[in-house]
């Protein structure tokens, strides 16, 4: 298997995962998707919408990573108390280290860019 189709084999199971672990409200969803490059390891943001006309929507950050051949998966954070839209800004490696910036953007602004506020989290390789 090329390494191209093991990327791609890898983010489809790896957003399988989440559609299965994800919260379900009815109309729910992969938002984004950003693998680290050539690594098996990504953030993968999942929207749990219920649809209804005063929704109850949020969005988690999941990162999930393979270790030994099994899938596996932390939830970064979610917006279940502020019902923000989270975004991927950012995930790179470095180190003995991974860092992911998360934008966090109120449901009310016109864009997804403009960001309200933004979280950053290191992560420990050996901790995966």
């Amino acid at each position: 298997m090329t390494e191209e189709n093991q990327d791609l084999d890898f983010i489809k199971q790896a957003r399988s995962l989440v559609e299965k672990i994800g919260s379900k409200l009815g109309h729910d969803a992969i938002k984004e998707t950003k693998q680290l490059c050539k690594k098996d390891l990504a953030i993968i943001i999942w929207g749990a919408n219920n649809n209804s006309t005063n929704g109850y929507n949020y969005d988690t950050a999941y990162l999930v990573w393979k270790n030994k051949n099994e899938l596996k998966n932390r939830i970064l954070a979610d917006s279940k108390g502020t019902k923000e839209y989270i975004h991927i800004k950012d995930i790179v490696e470095n180190g003995e280290d991974i860092f992911v910036k998360l934008g966090y953007t109120d449901p009310a602004l016109e864009s997804k860019y403009k960001y309200n506020k933004e979280s950053k989290y290191r992560i420990k390789k050996k901790e995966l």
